[in-house]
């Protein structure tokens, strides 16, 4: 017999409205997963079986699972009105989709702040939503926050709409949305008039803390020069997106524009973008555009172009630009008129004119590109062309340039070189690549005006041109680069609160600037050779350059590994020297 002192200990099913069961409790069932990363709403459960009103205790510790209303009538209009009740109930967090026939919606769903909108299962197959409207988006998160959007289709082949899932900030900021295990397909509009900028979701502006994971987006509107996976826009930072599935759209897979900042964009897959265009102007993976500053960009695998454009302090990582399939793209890797970047172990592996592809009118500078593979472009291995604002102060280590090999649809006349440098470059340094197997030139056109380009232990071999500057050469040097230690006497008693690590380059003067690559997160710069201990993290490998006044460069790189008490930090260097913190 049910206990009304403890009405959450047994779920059961109460009057709602037509076609909405409300059950009580339903969200702590065992089909029903709380997400791990995000906190439990506030409120109180029975934590002993209750016998009675004096026996009651509530603890603060876990919190109630709130009512769940079930929607079972498979419309549109029994859903909007199952989360306009929950509005207006604050013991009602969540709104659920029965299984059996799609639900048939026909205008934008509108989900309250505050509340889940959930399929049947975790599995969004069990669940879909068939939109036959015209509204701009079949789900519209306008001004809302905390909403959850977990577990159903949204099929959009019968509507017009533009958008899948729209959260955008009008009137004030949207906090914490997540999407999460959805299956968004077939949305687009080709009506006359029709706003090209089609998406399966969109954070149209200031939409902070957000999520899009485990989430499959396809076919979105394939004639549109503009549509996308995925798109951040307009101030809307702190998102992640992870885990998801994007194929088949008009220009890209995941795009974010206009000072969306501090993005994480990590093992996603995407594939047959471009299909509006020729794949040169439309075709990209992924993109980091105008101010997306401080965004990590990591362990992708995409078909085509992965771009940092006016973007600072950006890392990318371990991707996989695939180039299978369509047209050749512009490039496998593009930074414009960017600051302060790390491009390391990534893989570009055909499908593009240019591997890397480095320029824009504004200035580019302070990058690392370290240990990235680059094969079977078309036209050049790597393109650095420094335009109004100039390319100054890169390094390249440990890369390699194979394969360039015409095919008959290269993007300029030259073709087939392994590294091209133009215009205004300053700075450079190619330390200990491998350039092979190119059918053209290993180092094209490095004599016209080119400054200040420094190759040092460069292994070059089997190209159309062996060729390799030479110290007399004109603006050209070759030298041998100093390595990085730091004084093996730290002081007694050092500890990591306040302490930092410092390096002593040698082969150059005093440090001025350094980029530091920690393994993880977004790059860190320093106008000294300095970085806090408590920055490092065990097992990770870090990566250093430092730059002095003059121009001169060098690198440094070893792994930081916590040891047994007393707490202290070894630092392992690839030679197996010791590299110890000291005192500013």
């Amino acid at each position: 017999m049910e206990n009304p002192s403890c009405p959450w200990s047994w779920p059961h099913r109460v009057s709602g409205l037509q076609g909405v069961d409300v059950v009580p409790g339903e969200k702590s069932q065992p089909d029903q997963p709380q997400r791990e990363d995000t906190p439990r709403r506030p409120g109180w459960r029975c934590s002993l079986l209750c016998s009675g009103p004096l026996l009651a205790v509530l603890s603060p510790v876990a919190a109630a699972a709130a009512d769940t209303l079930t929607v079972t009538t498979p419309t549109g209009a029994a859903i909007q009105a199952a989360l306009d009740r929950a509005a207006g109930d604050p013991g009602i967090d969540t709104v659920r989709l029965d299984a059996g026939v799609p639900f048939v919606v026909d205008s934008s769903l509108r989900v309250p702040t505050g509340v889940t909108l959930r399929g049947a299962t975790d599995n969004p197959a069990d669940t879909v939503l068939r939109y036959t409207g015209q509204d701009t988006a079949v789900l519209d998160l306008t001004d809302r926050s905390d909403v959850t959007l977990h577990g159903f289709t949204v099929d959009g082949s019968s509507g017009r709409a533009g958008i899948g899932v729209l959260a955008w900030g009008a009137s004030r900021p949207s906090n914490n949305v997540h999407v999460e295990a959805l299956d968004i397909r077939h949305i687009g509009n080709d009506a006359p008039g029709t706003d090209p900028h089609q998406f399966g979701v969109f954070f149209g502006g200031d939409v902070f803390d957000s999520t899009v994971t485990r989430t499959a987006i396809t076919d979105i509107n394939p004639g549109s020069e503009w549509s996308a996976g995925i798109r951040v826009a307009h101030g809307s930072s702190r998102n992640t997106f992870t885990h998801n599935t994007v194929t088949t759209t008009g220009r890209g897979g995941i795009l974010a524009n206009n000072d969306a900042a501090d993005l994480y964009i990590a093992h996603n897959t995407i594939d047959d973008t471009g299909r509006a265009g020729n794949g040169r102007d439309f075709g990209l993976g992924i993109e980091l555009w105008e101010g997306s500053d401080r965004s990590v960009v990591e362990h992708n695998v995409v078909d085509r172009w992965l771009s940092v454009d006016s973007s600072d302090g950006v890392a990318v990582r371990h991707n996989v630009v695939h180039g299978r399939g369509g047209p050749d793209a512009f490039a496998g890797l593009e930074f414009v008129s960017s600051e302060d970047f790390v491009a390391s172990d990534n893989v570009v592996n055909g499908g593009s004119h240019l591997g890397i592809s480095i320029s824009g009118s504004g200035a580019t500078r302070h990058g690392l590109f370290l240990r990235n593979v680059v094969r079977d472009a078309d036209t050049w291995g790597i393109q650095v062309f420094g335009e109004a604002g100039g390319v100054e102060k890169l390094y390249f280590r440990e890369n390699l340039f194979a394969d360039t090999q015409p095919d008959g649809n290269t993007l300029y006349g030259s073709e087939g070189d392994a590294i091209r440098l133009l215009g205004n470059v300053d700075d450079l340094v190619f330390d200990a690549n491998t350039i092979a197997d190119n059918a053209g030139a290993a180092f094209a056109d490095l004599s016209a005006g080119n400054p200040d380009v420094t190759f040092v232990d460069n292994e070059v071999e089997d190209n159309g041109n062996d060729a390799t500057p030479q110290a007399d050469a004109p603006l050209i040097t070759t030298a041998s680069l100093g390595d990085a230690s730091v004084p093996s006497d730290p002081s007694p008693g050092w500890s990591t609160d306040g302490e930092t690590l410092t390096l002593e380059f040698a082969g150059i003067a005093e440090a001025t600037r350094v980029l530091w690559d920690l393994g993880e997160g977004a790059p860190l710069t320093t106008n000294h050779a300095g970085l806090p201990v408590a920055l490092l993290r065990a097992g990770l490998t870090v990566s250093a350059v430092a730059w002095d006044a003059d121009g001169g460069s060098a690198y440094a790189e070893f792994t930081a590994e916590r040891l047994p008490e007393p707490a202290a930090w070894l630092l392992l260097g690839a030679a197996g020297v010791c590299l110890r913190p000291v005192r500013d």
